[in-house]
């Protein structure tokens, strides 16, 4: 489901990538469509189109979910900090590896970010930076007698589990036998 869940996600982003790119008449039109887009999926907090100008990520577009920067009362540049934090670690995409991170530690608000290439193929002109709220796929995770379900990232850090403790202290957990496991032995795992 949460596979399921992303990829849903990351088509739709994709789609207002496009819309981004799209001239329209006006910019009120522009507007008018992001803020239907956002009103129907209110899970996007920002998305952004990126590309590489002398080895760093430069922003060619962006977006914000203003409903919810006014709803938790945070601004554009609140929502940048954990955005520019890592663009270091999004870099990666323009060659083709999509990234995941956990973006609560230093952030008030659940979430998560993904940046992926636009192009498909090994290398790729521009990249999608999407900030999604964590609770879009956090209930796939809650404690179920016991077993304990969680996600981590290619480093082991735990992106989403029952305990929002490790969620929200970004804790790795690669030293833990199960998901030194999962991350080296890449047969049957997802990866």
């Amino acid at each position: 489901k949460v596979v399921t869940d992303l990829v849903a996600e990351i088509n739709k982003a994709k789609i207002l990538a496009l819309t981004l790119k799209q001239e329209f008449k006006t910019k009120s039109q522009k507007k008018f469509f992001i803020d239907q887009y956002f009103k129907n999926d209110n899970s996007f907090i920002y998305l952004g189109v990126y590309k590489k100008v002398e080895g760093e990520m430069e922003v060619v577009d962006s977006t914000f979910n203003q409903e919810f920067l006014k709803k938790v009362s945070l601004s554009e540049e609140d929502i940048l900090v954990p955005i520019n934090k890592n663009l270091s670690y999004f870099v990666n995409s323009f060659d083709g590896i999509p990234t995941i991170l956990n973006t609560i530690p230093g952030f008030q608000e659940a979430s998560i970010c993904l940046s992926i290439p636009i192009e498909e193929g090994e290398k790729s002109e521009y990249v999608l930076v999407i900030l999604l709220k964590l609770e879009r796929i956090l209930d796939a995770f809650k404690k179920s007698g016991i077993n304990t379900t969680y996600m981590v990232n290619g480093d082991g850090m735990v992106l989403a589990h029952s305990d929002m403790s490790l969620v929200q202290s970004g804790k790795i957990l690669m030293s833990t036998p199960i998901v030194r496991s999962m991350l080296t032995n890449q047969a049957n795992n997802g990866l």
